[in-house]
């Protein structure tokens, strides 16, 4: 399994491919991958500039977001608070983004076969909060040659 967003943050998409060449090498024969990834084309649309969000009493993340030049990755960077202390956290971080042809194609090129997108996952925020990357995710498995 390849869950929550942690596909996608390498420097290339070469890379990528690697880490799930190297996911079918180590699975059985048969064996399944199941693969919880971000929505790249909803996100390419979608995605907040600029987000607040409260993650404990005293702590809060500031998310400033853009567009790679290509188009192919989303550039986040997060600043994470905490009211008494001051920041905490000042990181950049990028995501590949994905759509589910582009995921089997490569997956296929990895060795899997039979990838079949199980559903695309809409989530919400009961605290009606920033979900960022994890606001509309694919889901799908793929089986060992």
């Amino acid at each position: 399994m390849i869950l929550g967003n942690s596909f996608g943050y390498f420097a290339s998409a070469e890379d990528d491919y690697a880490m799930l060449q190297e996911a079918h090498r180590v699975l059985r024969q048969a064996g399944r991958l199941l693969l919880d990834v971000t929505d790249g084309e909803y996100l390419k649309i979608h995605y907040a500039p600029r987000s607040w969000e409260w993650i404990e009493a005293s702590m809060f993340a500031c998310r400033e977001r853009e567009l790679s030049t290509d188009g192919d990755r989303l550039v986040s960077r997060e600043i994470i608070t905490d009211v008494e202390r001051g920041v905490v956290v000042d990181r950049f971080y990028a995501e590949r983004l994905y759509n589910s042809e582009k995921l089997r194609q490569l997956l296929t090129r990895a060795g899997f076969c039979l990838a079949k997108v199980h559903f695309d996952l809409i989530t919400g925020s009961a605290r009606n909060q920033d979900l960022g990357m994890m606001a509309r995710r694919i889901v799908l498995t793929s089986s060992k040659k």
